[in-house]
């Protein structure tokens, strides 16, 4: 998110808040660090506890007047991090409001209510409805999931991360002549898979066993007239407010 708000927003200006979780605070803390090197400025970092805070207009205010021309909150919808979304049209504010994965969600927009359009997430990996060899399995799901917000982000991630373990697994089993395999018999085979195909593209491991595909989304939140061509995360009320992919970033690049 600093590199697509610095380069792409061109963006140079932030205020950053975080909801004092280990989550919160990691993520607001790397994304500092990383709108820093880039060049920009951070106006004020300013973070908040849930069962004490409810009104974030002085915080809002604060960063505004230091310059900020963009919000980053590092935190999740339980600690209420999109209220202040809500609360910047409150102080007449129309600025991007951005954050991780924590904030691509169906409660999200709901506690921006009256200003969802304009919140930008990042989720860890490639939109899957942008991958043409992913559509049938997408289709697939949906037939069988037709829930608003079944489909979600890390959807086929997941789909392909179990897909992975079974093959992992089943080698365990073949390896222990078709008996039930050790936990580290298991472990072994993941280890063996250094690569493989998958519905949202080709995953490598390196040697500490993380994914060599380090594509990172972004999504923003717009009014969306079929919702069912979206990511499929939009409001429980606003329900045609939903986060659209907008591009995407390759690290490994």
């Amino acid at each position: 998110m600093a590199d697509y708000l610095y380069k792409e927003l061109k963006v140079t200006n932030v205020g950053i808040l975080d909801d004092s979780t280990v989550f919160g605070v990691g993520i607001a803390g790397a994304f500092e660090a990383e709108f820093k090197k880039l060049g920009g400025t951070v106006a004020k970092h300013s973070e908040y506890k849930k069962e004490q805070t409810s009104d974030f207009k002085s915080i809002l205010l604060s960063f505004k007047n230091a310059g900020a021309k963009a919000v980053y909150v590092g935190g999740t919808d339980d600690q209420n991090i999109c209220i202040p979304r809500k609360q910047m049209k409150d102080i007449g504010w129309d600025a991007p409001f951005t954050g991780g994965d924590g904030i691509e969600t169906t409660d999200c927009v709901n506690q921006a209510a009256g200003n969802e359009a304009g919140i930008y997430a990042t989720s860890a990996g490639a939109d899957a409805t942008q991958v043409p060899g992913a559509a049938q399995a997408i289709a697939d799901f949906r037939k069988a999931f037709t829930g608003a917000n079944d489909f979600g982000g890390y959807t086929m991630q997941s789909y392909d991360a179990a897909n992975i373990l079974m093959t992992a697994i089943g080698n365990a089993i073949k390896g222990n002549g078709g008996n039930k395999p050790s936990r580290k018999a298991v472990r072994d085979e993941m280890a063996k898979i250094t690569t493989f195909q998958g519905v949202i593209g080709n995953y490598g491991f390196d040697q500490n066993g993380d994914t060599t595909l380090k594509i990172v989304s972004i999504y923003v939140v717009q009014n969306s007239p079929d919702p069912s061509k979206t990511t499929g995360v939009c409001g429980a009320n606003a329900k045609n407010q939903c986060f659209v992919w907008k591009t995407q970033f390759d690290f490994a690049k």
